[in-house]
């Protein structure tokens, strides 16, 4: 369930339908929730823009956040609702509610805070929601488009709820990849890569 922006503007009935429709084991309803606001990170262009495939021209993410970003820079905005644009106005709200006064924050401080307002909306929404017997599971962070048609994921939470306990699984998420080293996945693409395009790895 998200919005413009990946907000969540549907409020607990829209939750409530959602979930309604979800399947059970054991007399439970299971749920994994999503909190993703998206940025990119082309190798070509500001922070914003990238290349996408089909796409003659540059594109951009998050259009939404980008435009009030604009909205910011250039000190021209309103935050009343309008109608004929509801979402944009909601989300506008949402993010500078979030900001100190006089912040001038860059797209990446607003899609930081797009981040924690929809945390947020999550967190109280499945709250209301959510039948008292179910288990789920939020797991936030901000999807990072990156070149080659890359994407890469930078985590913020994950949270466990069931009842009425929530539990921090922060630490196992990061015992899982304290392994992983970046420069491993690197060789592995270039070597990928190489070997697609023919040349078998061999330099």
């Amino acid at each position: 369930i998200a919005s413009l922006g990946g907000f969540v503007f549907c409020g607990k009935t829209g939750f409530g339908a959602g979930m309604a429709h979800s399947p059970q084991a054991d007399g439970k309803e299971r749920y994994i929730m999503w909190v993703a606001p998206h940025i990119a990170f082309g190798t070509d262009g500001p922070v914003g823009k990238i290349w996408r495939p089909g796409r003659e021209t540059i594109s951009s993410a998050c259009g939404a956040l980008i435009a009030l970003n604009n909205e910011i820079d250039s000190a021209q905005m309103s935050v009343s609702l309008d109608p004929a644009d509801t979402e944009m106005s909601l989300l506008r709200q949402q993010v500078l509610g979030k900001l100190t006064y006089g912040q001038q924050p860059n797209l990446i401080g607003i899609t930081y805070a797009a981040h924690d307002c929809i945390l947020d909306q999550v967190r109280t929404t499945a709250q209301l929601a959510a039948p008292k017997t179910s288990e789920y599971i939020i797991i936030s962070g901000i999807q990072i488009h990156g070149a080659l048609n890359k994407n890469f994921w930078w985590p913020g939470t994950i949270t466990h709820y069931a009842n009425g306990v929530e539990t921090d699984l922060s630490l196992n998420y990061e015992n899982v990849v304290s392994d992983y080293k970046l420069s491993n996945w690197l060789q592995a693409e270039a070597l990928a890569y190489l070997q697609q395009t023919g040349s078998g790895g061999k330099s």
